[in-house]
C-alpha cells in the first residue's frame, strides 16, 4: 500500500471513530443527531412547502380636478409689483392634492395667445404665467377641448399649446397640425404611478366659432356644432375609443365638455353617452363645463362576457377657480381616483373614488377688504375647521363661516357624502 494511501486509510479511521464516540454521547444524554446526518435514530428533515405568490399589485392615484375659467379679477389678483403673474396662491386649497397625485388633470377655459391683452368673459386671453402656476402646482395633464379653446382663434390655439409645452404640460383635445391629430388619434398615453392610462378628450362645441378647413385642430362632440347640437359624432368618439384600446392602456379615460350651464344635473342625452362610452370600453368619464357641480359616482359596468367593473362618472366637477359666486358656482372638489394593477395578470381597475370639498373665496362678498386679496380656492373642511377652532385665517367673519356652512350641504346634495374622503371608512 502506498505511502499516500495509509494517511487516508488513517484518517477514514479517525472520522469512524469520533462518529461514533459522538452517537454514544447523544444516546446518553438523550439528544439526537443534527437533522439529515444520516445516523440512526435521528429525525429525518420536514418537508418545506413552497411558498405560495402572493399578487403583485400596485396602486396610483388620477388627480381630476375643475374648470380653469380664468375670468380678469383672478388676472388683477395675480398680478404681481413688478408686472408679472403669480397664480399659485389663488389655487391655495388645491395645491397638496394636486402634487400628492400621481398624475393631476384639469381643464383650461382660456387660451395663452401671447399678445400681452389679457381678457376675460366672454373672450377668454390670458398670461403664460398661468400655465407656468399649473406646472408648479403639480398638474400633469390640462385638457384643451373646451368650448372657449377658439377665444383667439387658431392662432391662439396653436399658441396656447406652445406654452403648455413650455412649461412641461401636457394636453389633450386641441391639435396643431393635421399630423399631429393623426398621431395616436390624438390620445395622450400617460403613466400613471406604473398604471397606463390613454386620455381621449372631446367638447360640445367652440362658442360658435368654425373650424371649417382646420377641423381636426378640435376634438367635437358635434357634427353639427355651429347650430342645433343635435347630432353627437358617434363615429368619430367609437373610433378614437378603438384606437386608444389599440394602444393596449390599463385604462381608457374620456374628457368631455358637455351639459347645460347651470344645471347641477345630467340631461337625458348625457346619461345615454356616458352608458355609450362605458359600453365601449371607457373605464373614466371625468365631465365639465356647467360651471356648478353635478353627479358623481362609481359605477358597476357589465362587460360583454357578462363580467362586470367598476368605472367612475362625474358629470361636472364645476368652476376650479372662477370669479363667480352664484349659488353653487363657487364649489368644486379635488377628487383622488385610486388605480390598481395586478401584475401577476395585467388587470386593472378603478379601484375606488373620493373627493376634498373645495370653495372659491370672494373676499369682497362679504365685505372683507385690505386683505392684500380678494379671490382664494380654500380647502373647505379645512376653512370651517379652522373657524370653529377660534382661528378667522385673518380674513373669515361669521357671514363667510355660515355660508360655507350652507356650500357643503349644498355640495352633499349633488355629490355622494359617502364619497367626501372624511367620511371615508
Amino acid at each position: 500500500m502506498k505511502t499516500g494511501t495509509k494517511i487516508l486509510t488513517g484518517v477514514l479511521a479517525a472520522l469512524v471513530l469520533m462518529l461514533g464516540a459522538l452517537v454514544a454521547q447523544n444516546f446518553l444524554t438523550g439528544d439526537t443527531a443534527p437533522e439529515g446526518s444520516g445516523v440512526p435514530g435521528t429525525a429525518a428533515p420536514e418537508a418545506t412547502a413552497p411558498a405560495e405568490t402572493e399578487p403583485q399589485v400596485i396602486t396610483a392615484t388620477l388627480g381630476y380636478f375643475g374648470d380653469i375659467v380664468c375670468h380678469s379679477g383672478l388676472n388683477e389678483d395675480a398680478l404681481q409689483a413688478d408686472g408679472s403673474y403669480d397664480y399659485t396662491s389663488i389655487f391655495q386649497g388645491v395645491t397638496p392634492y394636486a402634487a400628492q397625485a400621481d398624475y393631476a388633470l384639469c381643464t383650461l377655459e382660456t387660451t395663452f395667445p401671447g399678445t400681452g391683452t389679457y381678457t376675460g368673459y366672454p373672450m377668454f386671453q390670458s398670461p403664460e404665467e398661468l400655465a407656468k402656476g399649473l406646472s408648479q402646482l403639480g398638474f400633469d395633464l390640462v385638457n384643451t377641448a373646451s368650448n372657449h379653446c377658439m377665444d383667439a382663434y387658431q392662432s391662439g390655439l396653436i399658441a396656447t399649446l406652445d406654452v403648455l409645452d413650455k412649461y412641461g404640460l401636457d394636453h389633450v383635445g386641441t391639435y396643431r397640425t393635421a399630423e399631429e391629430r393623426q398621431e395616436h388619434d390624438g390620445i395622450v398615453l400617460a403613466d400613471v404611478g406604473g398604471i397606463q392610462v390613454a386620455f381621449i378628450s372631446y367638447t360640445y362645441g367652440t362658442n360658435g366659432i368654425p373650424v371649417t378647413g382646420f377641423e381636426y385642430a378640435v376634438n367635437l362632440l358635434y357634427k353639427d356644432y355651429l347650430t342645433t347640437l343635435t347630432e353627437i359624432d358617434y363615429e368619430a368618439i367609437d373610433r378614437d375609443i378603438a384606437a386608444a384600446k389599440a394602444l393596449e392602456p390599463d385604462l381608457i379615460a374620456f374628457l368631455i365638455h358637455w351639459g347645460a350651464e347651470y344645471y347641477t344635473y345630467p340631461f337625458d342625452y348625457q346619461e345615454d353617452l356616458a352608458d355609450h362610452l362605458f359600453s365601449q370600453g371607457v373605464d373614466m368619464i371625468l365631465g365639465g363645463h356647467v360651471h356648478v357641480p353635478a353627479p358623481m359616482e362609481l359605477r358597476q359596468i357589465q362587460n360583454d362576457d357578462g363580467s362586470t367593473r367598476q368605472g367612475y362618472l362625474c358629470y361636472c366637477l364645476g368652476n376650479l377657480v372662477s370669479c363667480q359666486n352664484d349659488r353653487y358656482t363657487d364649489l368644486t372638489a379635488a377628487v383622488n381616483i385610486t388605480l390598481e394593477k395586478d401584475l401577476s395578470t395585467g388587470e386593472a381597475r378603478v379601484a375606488d373614488a373620493a373627493y376634498v370639498p373645495l370653495y372659491m373665496v370672494d373676499l369682497a362678498e362679504f365685505g372683507v377688504y385690505g386683505a392684500g386679496w380678494r379671490y382664494r380656492l380654500w380647502d373647505l373642511h379645512a376653512a370651517l375647521d379652522a373657524y370653529a377652532a377660534g382661528d378667522d385665517w385673518g380674513v373669515m367673519n361669521e357671514s363667510l363661516y355660515q355660508t360655507m356652512q350652507i356650500a357643503l350641504e349644498d355640495l352633499y346634495a349633488i355629490f355622494p357624502r359617502e364619497l367626501d374622503s372624511r367620511n371615508k371608512t
